[in-house]
């Protein structure tokens, strides 16, 4: 028997409120109180829920739970179970403070727990990062996005969205460029590229937009058409998977554009630098998640293994 709305079912009537709902993610957006990315995973994580369940007109805690259980069956990660939850935990939290429901079916409601002690995605070696940097063929554009990532720890979709204007000049010879970090609405984190090569690079990038006549706005381009157009992030992953396989980097799923990024947190901690300092520049809302890099660091170069020694050997 269907409950009514102020008991613990939740009922959507024909005139979906989805539709209310988008709307106020936008406002939110043009308000500035959410990122426009967010707004999207949040639609897309309620979507997935509504396609899952599209005949049913009732909502409560166990249909949220065997929409869960059923996503991780079909061998979703939790990380991806957890996106989705949220999306839908933000709709329903949204239908609560509107006085349309008395009860959210979410709450309490996991993704579950991940093992969370190590990344999927492997860093590169040493090596690889210097074969890569000796790629002849690597065009200006593509060799500003890795040296960023290599010395910043910068993410692609943060290149992807950063304009000409968002680069500013440090102090002494630093090179600052402002970007938009997950989960924000303005280009407010500032990233230093201290580095002279990677400043260089940027520079010889910078000075190929302007025989192009592109001073201003998105700082990275198509390369072909004749009027400069931001890239998109697609074509950002598939140049730099690009310049990979050229430099001898194999493994998808675990070598990816991500790795470069990857490879400067563990620099940052291998060069001494501060645990706190690196998950401020990682832009970490968790120290956790930076520790993550310095347990797997120390991992290796402080490993147990090394100081087993045994009476009998060379005997």
């Amino acid at each position: 028997m269907t409950q009514s709305l102020t008991t613990t079912t939740t009922a959507l009537a024909p005139s979906s409120p989805i539709a209310e709902w988008h709307a106020h993610l936008d406002l939110q957006v043009r308000a500035g109180q959410m990122a426009k990315d967010t707004a999207t995973t949040y639609r897309q994580g309620m979507r997935k829920l509504t396609e899952w369940a599209s005949q049913q007109e009732n909502w409560n805690r166990t249909l949220i739970l065997e929409w869960v259980a059923a996503l991780k069956a079909e061998g979703k990660a939790v990380k991806t179970v957890s996106i989705w939850l949220t999306g839908a935990r933000c709709f329903f939290q949204w239908m609560l403070s509107e006085g349309r429901i008395v009860v959210d079916p979410t709450a309490g409601v996991k993704a579950g727990k991940s093992s969370g002690n190590r990344h999927k995605r492997e860093p590169l070696t040493d090596e690889e990062v210097g074969n890569l940097m000796k790629l002849a063929s690597l065009s200006n554009r593509d060799k500003a996005l890795i040296w960023i990532m290599l010395y910043t720890g910068a993410r692609g979709v943060e290149l992807q969205r950063a304009d000409i204007e968002d680069l500013k000049t440090g102090d002494g010879n630093d090179m600052l460029l402002y970007v938009q970090g997950k989960g924000r609405s303005e280009k407010d984190e500032p990233l230093v590229i201290a580095s002279k090569s990677a400043r260089d690079v940027v520079r010889a990038y910078l000075a190929e937009l302007a025989e192009r006549k592109h001073t201003k706005g998105a700082l990275f381009v198509t390369e072909r058409s004749k009027k400069p157009r931001r890239i998109s992030r697609q074509t950002l992953r598939a140049d730099i998977k690009e310049a990979f396989k050229k430099a001898g980097i194999f493994g998808d799923g675990i070598k990816t554009v991500h790795s470069l990024r990857h490879k400067a947190a563990r620099a940052m901690i291998e060069g001494g630098a501060d645990i706190r300092s690196v998950q401020k520049t990682l832009r970490h809302n968790s120290l956790q998640t930076t520790e993550i890099y310095l347990n797997e660091t120390r991992r290796l170069s402080d490993a147990a293994e090394r100081v087993i020694s045994y009476g009998a050997e060379g005997e």
